[in-house]
């Protein structure tokens, strides 16, 4: 198992860092985000019923520097309001918004209307949520490529602040698509885990990229889960995990290639199949 940046191993528990084992752990997408409304924290609380082992959702900023729950550049695919028309929505970006006017957005009415109200919750909302009750991903999301680093130095710093007073900043694991936030995150959070998403330049760059930040692991769409980047994986120390697979022969495909760590909008159908497959893995 890779070191964390200090030298010292991720001790065992159930809020911290899950140990490795023979089968893969079970990522909930966003949270159990096939049957609950993605980054909320019902999703959250979803995904730890039906036996995730982490919950990997996506962060951003708001206008006033709020860190909050949210995945698209764009509100309209999950968002329903009164106050902003469809074409209005298709517009604005979470950074356009204040804290405060996030917080009235309906972000459930668009998956079912028995959700209808659920909203955007604030980072520290989430992780008050949490409480290390399952280890989570926190994807970091720059607005755009041409963020500002007085953004990224924002998130990071917002992100530090409330890993202060986390209960398991040791089950937390960070990553994202933006090289510069990966490294401002490990210059400013040393004793972080640190996951790498796919660079500029393929599979060996985004290895190379993860070596030298020290990160623990490595994630890869699934078309990408090939043996070269399996044997890659293995030779380099890092754990591999997957995105996203929901259908029963795209699971199997990804659990017999040998992979750390599958993300998933369905927890339960991964931890399902764990258990026929691997009966004494999941239990």
């Amino acid at each position: 198992m890779p070191e964390k940046p200090n030298g010292s191993k991720m001790a065992s528990s159930k809020c911290r860092w899950p140990e490795l084992s023979p089968s893969p752990l079970i990522i909930a997408h966003r949270g159990a985000s096939g049957v609950a409304p993605e980054n909320t924290c019902l999703a959250l609380d979803t995904a730890i019923n039906l036996g995730a082992d982490m919950v990997e959702v996506d962060v951003q900023m708001s206008r006033d520097a709020c860190p909050v729950i949210f995945h698209d550049a764009h509100l309209a695919r999950t968002v329903r309001s009164p106050q902003y028309a469809r074409r209005a929505l298709k517009a604005l970006r979470i950074g356009d918004l204040s804290a405060t006017d996030i917080k009235h957005l309906d972000v459930g009415s668009w998956k079912s209307r028995k959700f209808a109200g659920l909203s955007i919750p604030t980072l520290a909302e989430f992780l008050l949520r949490c409480g290390g009750r399952v280890a989570l991903n926190l994807e970091l999301k720059i607005e755009n490529a041409d963020g500002t680093e007085a953004q990224r130095h924002a998130l990071i710093d917002r992100l530090g602040d409330a890993l202060t007073v986390y209960p398991a900043p040791e089950s937390v694991l960070i990553s994202s698509f933006d090289r510069n936030m990966l490294e401002l995150a490990r210059a400013a959070l040393p004793q972080a885990w640190l996951g790498i998403l796919p660079q500029p330049g393929g599979v060996r760059e985004t290895f190379r990229l993860a070596g030298q930040l020290h990160a623990i692991s490595v994630h890869l769409p699934c078309a990408d889960i090939r043996t070269p980047a399996v044997n890659l994986a293995r030779e380099s120390g890092f754990r591999l995990f997957a995105y996203t697979a929901n259908s029963t022969f795209g699971l199997r495909r990804l659990i017999a290639a040998g992979v750390d760590g599958i993300f998933t909008n369905y927890p339960d159908r991964l931890h399902t199949l764990l258990r026929q497959d691997m009966p004494h893995a999941k239990q």
